[in-house]
């Protein structure tokens, strides 16, 4: 008996010596492939490449590139045990398992981890940024951080990581193993670690901590050792990476203009200079200054119209964002190395701008006090109709709250406005914006607060009666605070029945383009958007004011007659506009 179990184990140690070996094979081969790998550019012209928020993803493997999909890596998803009396049922397939998406898989082994970071850093290494790298690759952020020790270790000291006790996949997990590498980095293994990073030669990712804590009974120990390093509360990464981390971090509009300045920058290599196939990051700098002196001058849009100002300059700050990324050794908006670029750029802008080009064609028109007359006249913003009443809360909310920080209407919640009497015994609508933390103060308007005050002496323009009645025409499920503020219109609508709305959520988009939706079925001309309403005044002279109060009476008197003359309720329905003339 002995004997059979000293050679299980002798047979125990000579796997996991095959998988260490096997594992150093590869690590050698990945590198090797990294280092000697030649620059090739992608040839797909615009017409093949769709938008970002919509392209299929491009296959992350060339041929040159060993894939690290094999059943000795990763777990498959397409192998699922069924049960006999179960196969007439349908299996329900990953939602992430689609046509053109890369699906997530699990890593099975050490080995898979190093290959899956390697990947990862490959397309770092050619994309704009870590998120796009993650996506093409189809794995989460925090799950390449847990395991980043291993792959870290194994490239930056190889002969310690080698010197390390094999992984067991029966005493310990990927995590634990990978608190094992993080604890055998001294201080020159982390040097060096941060430099490479800094080079580029490793992601630029903090250790992701808190894992690796519920450990198998044979770990138990061993984990409670390395709560220092792995624990919940452990140590804060150093500022250096954070920040490094940070500066990368860059929003969907920012990712979106840089692609589409190395995309279009691209296709005009192809079409000029088809015999330049390098990388830009790869030309040296007095060439790719002649190259973008030649795009800032010759380079059209794709009906052949000049472009706006604007739209070279937001160029070349994509096109300076990108070999930032790419560690590219020069400035093409600062240096003087591409002074030639700079100036042509200058001079292109004097030109268009001579031509009329650069006067905000898109830029959004006030929505005037006779604006609101023409929409109050045709039921476009009145308490009498559900599409009316809602435009009509929509506009006194925004009016009043639109210039404070953080005051999101997609995002407005029931309870976030609030309806007080002050003091005086006048009731007001208070919005909480105490909540609220967004810094983006570009439509703030100093001096004013966030409250709407009733008007008793004109009690047919009062906002808070407008508030009331929408309070009223809601839903009683509806009522509660964390309810949103903005609700779907019915399709078909009795106006007699007490409730208008659905209870659900008006959509964003439709809240997008409200005042464009209304001055479309008002027939307002020029271009009007949400923008307007920040625009337009919020107070009103004694003059407007009558006019107003006027209106509201006529609307009113001719809503009552309306009911009247059909006892049983008349229908509205959302498709078409609520036009108070034909009444």
């Amino acid at each position: 008996m002995g004997e059979t179990i000293n050679s299980l184990k002798q047979d125990k140690e000579l796997l996991q010596q095959e998988l260490t070996k096997k594992a150093e094979l590869i690590c050698e081969f990945l590198q090797e492939q990294l280092s000697n790998r030649p620059e090739k550019r992608r040839s797909q012209t615009s017409s093949q490449q769709e938008p970002s928020g919509s392209r299929q993803h491009l296959p992350l493997y060339s041929d040159e590139t060993p894939s690290f999909e094999s059943p000795a890596l990763f777990d498959s998803f397409d192998e699922i045990d069924i049960h006999p009396n179960e196969r007439h049922r349908t299996i329900k397939t990953s939602k992430r398992n689609r046509e053109g998406e890369n699906t997530r898989v699990r890593m099975k082994n050490v080995v898979g981890v190093i290959a899956r970071y390697m990947t990862a850093l490959q397309e770092f290494r050619r994309s704009v940024s870590m998120k796009v790298a993650f996506d093409r690759v189809g794995v989460d952020r925090n799950t390449i951080s847990r395991t980043a020790a291993i792959a870290e270790l194994s490239l930056a000291a190889p002969e310690v990581f080698h010197s390390l006790p094999p992984w067991d996949e029966k005493e310990e997990t990927l995590a634990h193993y990978a608190c094992r590498c993080r604890q055998a980095m001294d201080d020159s293994i982390k040097a060096k670690i941060k430099a490479m990073k800094a080079k580029g030669e490793l992601l630029p990712i903090s250790p992701k901590l808190g894992s690796g804590l519920i450990a198998f009974p044979t770990m138990r120990s061993q984990c409670l050792e390395s709560h220092s390093l792995c624990g919940r509360f452990s140590e804060v990464p150093d500022l250096e990476e954070r920040q490094a981390e940070s500066n990368r971090e860059q929003n969907e509009k920012t990712i979106r203009s840089t692609q589409t300045a190395l995309r279009n920058f691209r296709d005009f290599l192809i079409s000029k200079y088809p015999s330049e196939t390098r990388e830009i990051y790869s030309i040296p700098c007095n060439e790719l200054d002649a190259y973008l002196a030649s795009f800032f001058v010759d380079a059209r849009q794709k009906d052949g119209s000049e472009y706006e100002p604007n739209s070279l300059a937001n160029y070349q700050c994509g096109l300076e964002r990108y070999l930032k990324e790419q560690r590219y050794n020069y400035s093409i908006t600062r240096d003087k190395e591409f002074r030639r670029s700079q100036e042509a750029l200058k001079q292109k802008q004097l030109e268009l701008k001579f031509k009329g080009k650069g006067n905000k064609p898109h830029k959004s028109m006030k929505l005037t006090f006779a604006d609101e007359l023409i929409l109050r006249k045709r039921g476009l913003l009145s308490r009498f109709n559900p599409e009316g009443l809602l435009n009509l809360v929509w506009l006194n909310n925004t009016k009043a709250f639109g210039h404070c920080t953080g005051f999101h209407g997609s995002s407005l919640k029931w309870g976030d406005v609030r309806l007080i009497t002050t003091e005086t015994g006048l009731e007001c609508l208070e919005w909480s914006y105490q909540e609220y933390t967004d810094v983006n103060t570009k439509t703030k308007r100093p001096g004013t607060e966030c409250r709407i005050y009733a008007t008793p002496h004109a009690p047919q323009t009062c906002p808070v009666q407008d508030y009331k009645e929408y309070a009223q025409r809601r839903p009683q499920a509806m009522l509660y605070e964390d309810a949103p503020f903005y609700l779907s219109i019915k399709p078909v609508v009795n106006l007699a029945a007490l409730h208008w709305y659905n209870s659900q959520a008006l959509g964003k988009n439709k809240l997008a383009k409200m005042v464009k939706t209304m001055c479309e079925k008002g027939n307002i001309p020029g271009r009007k958007t949400n923008f307007s309403v920040y625009q337009s005044c919020s107070t009103l002279s004694e003059a407007q004011s009558n006019q107003l109060v006027l209106i509201c009476n006529n609307l009113s008197q001719q809503a009552s007659q309306s009911m009247s003359s059909h006892p049983g309720g008349t229908n509205f329905v959302i498709a078409g506009s609520f036009d108070s003339d034909n009444m």
